[in-house]
C-alpha cells in the first residue's frame, strides 16, 4: 500500500472513484435528484480539473497494487470551503472505496493530512463532517479532533448542517 500524489492525467479515474466512494456514503440519505445535482456540480471534469490544478489543494490516493482504494484532499489558503485567516489545513475529502472499510485505511489517509499540515507547519487541521453521520464523527473523535462549530454543506441546493471538527498540531 502507497500513498500517491494524483496527477492530472488520472483525472478519469480519480473522478470514478470520487463519485462512487461519494454516492455509496450518501446515497441513502438524500434523493437521486440531490445526489445527481452534486455529483454533477462537484465531480465533473472540469471542475476537477480546476481543483487539481489549484495551488492550496492537493489530493493523495492510496493505492494497493494497481488498485485505488481512497482518496483525501486537502486545502489551504484561499482554497479551503470556509475562508480562514489562520494558519491551517482543510481536509475538505477523505474517503475510501466501500469494499475497504474497517480496515484502516481511513487512519493511513488521516495520517497523511497529519503529516502534510506538520510539514506545512501548520497549527491546526480542520474538516467538516456531516451531523448525521455518527460513525465518522466516532472516527475522528477517536483520532483526536473536537467539535468547533458547524458550518453548512450545500448538497443539491439543499442545505445540511456539518461540524466543524479540528485537531491541534
Amino acid at each position: 500500500m502507497k500513498i500517491i500524489s494524483c496527477p492530472l492525467e488520472e483525472l478519469p479515474r480519480l473522478q470514478d472513484l470520487a463519485i462512487r466512494t461519494f454516492e455509496d456514503t450518501y446515497a441513502a440519505h438524500n434523493t437521486p435528484e440531490v445526489m445527481a445535482d452534486y455529483v454533477k456540480q462537484s465531480f465533473n471534469e472540469s471542475q476537477l480539473a480546476r481543483e487539481l490544478g489549484h495551488p492550496g489543494s492537493e489530493f493523495y490516493v492510496l493505492t494497493e497494487g494497481d488498485e485505488w482504494i481512497g482518496y483525501i484532499k486537502l486545502n489551504e489558503g484561499e482554497a479551503q470551503t470556509d475562508p480562514r485567516t489562520d494558519n491551517v489545513l482543510e481536509i475538505e475529502r477523505i474517503y475510501v472505496d466501500r469494499a475497504h472499510h474497517r480496515k484502516g485505511y481511513g487512519k493511513v489517509l488521516l495520517q497523511k493530512a497529519i503529516a502534510v499540515g506538520r510539514a506545512k507547519n501548520k497549527d491546526r487541521i480542520w474538516l467538516g463532517v456531516w451531523e448525521h453521520n455518527p460513525r465518522a464523527i466516532a472516527f475522528y473523535e477517536s483520532q483526536g479532533f473536537v467539535k468547533n462549530g458547524t458550518h453548512v454543506f450545500m448538497i443539491g441546493g439543499e442545505a445540511q448542517s456539518d461540524w466543524v471538527m479540528e485537531l491541534e498540531l
